[in-house]
């Protein structure tokens, strides 16, 4: 997502660039974040950027954090190994009790009890 003008409010998004002369009021929340205009809020991302044009007012929680010169910082900085989770399709996955599974079952969209279904084939 790249932020060209003002935010007030919570960006939430995997990569973020705020752009030279933009700004954001509220908390940053990304996997890479690149900043070169202002941030007032809290910031929570693995990766963290300021450019020469950066001038940030928070605490930043993050586990790599890239300061150029000139750039503006009033916080705190904490480093801390897993800011942002990176999804795994194995966490989206639901769970579903194996009894679950197993007492029903689906065909041609009708429902059928899993002994019923044993007792027709047999």
């Amino acid at each position: 997502m790249e932020i060209l003008g003002r935010v007030e409010g919570e960006v939430h998004a995997s990569s973020v660039l705020i752009t030279d002369g933009a700004e954001v009021e509220g908390n940053v929340i990304a996997q890479e974040l690149l900043i070169g205009g202002r941030v007032k809020g809290t910031i929570h991302a693995n990766r963290v950027k300021f450019n020469s044009t950066a001038a940030v007012e928070g605490d930043i929680f993050h586990r790599s954090l890239a300061i150029e010169e000139n750039a503006r910082f009033e916080g705190s900085s904490r480093r801390e190994e897993a800011v942002i989770d990176i999804p795994r399709t194995d966490r989206l996955q639901p769970e579903i009790e194996p009894a679950a599974i197993s007492a029903t079952r689906k065909t041609n969209g009708a429902q059928q009890n899993e002994e019923h279904a044993n007792q027709a084939a047999e």
